[in-house]
């Protein structure tokens, strides 16, 4: 692979591209409305391009040919919407991702990130994201779904909504009693309790013994009951 430096006119129109003349299974489609200041145009949408990609806002050295070819986004749209403001179509590298480890997190704090400090922009909105097969078949969607959720719940039947609850106050309690206020509840007869988002793993109610306690409590009111109410955990 040569390290030969790009020259800055082809540097840049390696981001253009025709949207039919991309793999449509590799690439991501990213739409931004952007409100520009008193730049050109084309020249914000380069910008864009590169800070949602290879990121170098100059030809160095060992961004090759290949490399920006290959892995750099290309701008496949670009429309004047009203005054200042512009659609920005770009086609992503899915490659430059693995669903599997990172997915959609790591794809966000790129392209819902990086772009937005540019200083050529007044305002930047991603407004629609389309995703090729290829990465849409590592999403296979939830688990269980509806159906599921109404068999764990036992309301498949009679189709009555599925009642929920959060544990409360959501920070500040132990273990212990969290797998009461858990126990109490699924005797009661809901069907499903969550922790609450701001509660992860504190040291004064660590996850992994919250899981033994509350799980050891449900199997205990499942007892009493023949019902098990479901408990998702936060683990983010």
């Amino acid at each position: 692979m040569s390290s030969e430096k790009i020259p800055e006119e082809k540097f840049r129109e390696l981001l253009w591209s025709d949207l039919g003349a991309l793999d449509p299974d590799k690439y991501i489609i990213a739409t931004y409305l952007a409100v520009i200041g008193p730049y050109p145009p084309k020249r914000v949408a380069e910008e864009a391009a590169i800070e949602n990609s290879t990121g170098t806002w100059t030809p160095v050295r060992y961004e090759t040919m290949e490399i920006r070819e290959k892995y750099s986004a290309k701008i496949v749209g670009l429309v004047n919407a009203r005054e200042n403001a512009y659609v920005i179509q770009l086609a992503i590298n899915g490659e430059n991702y693995d669903p599997e480890t990172g997915g959609l997190a790591n794809l966000l704090a790129d392209i819902a990130g990086n772009a937005y400090d540019l200083m050529y922009l007044e305002r930047l909105k991603l407004i629609d994201l389309h995703f090729p097969k290829s990465w849409a078949s590592a999403f296979p969607g939830p688990k269980f779904g509806i159906e599921g959720l109404r068999e764990l719940t036992g309301t498949k039947e009679y189709r009555r909504p599925i009642i929920g609850m959060i544990v409360k106050p959501n920070l500040g309690l132990d273990p212990k009693t969290v797998a009461e206020a858990a126990y109490e509840a699924a005797l009661g007869g809901i069907d499903f309790i969550k922790d609450d988002e701001a509660l992860v793993n504190p040291k004064y109610c660590p996850l992994d013994e919250r899981v033994v306690r509350v799980m050891e409590a449900l199997d205990k009111a499942k007892s009493e009951t023949g019902k098990m109410a479901l408990y998702a955990f936060n683990i983010t």
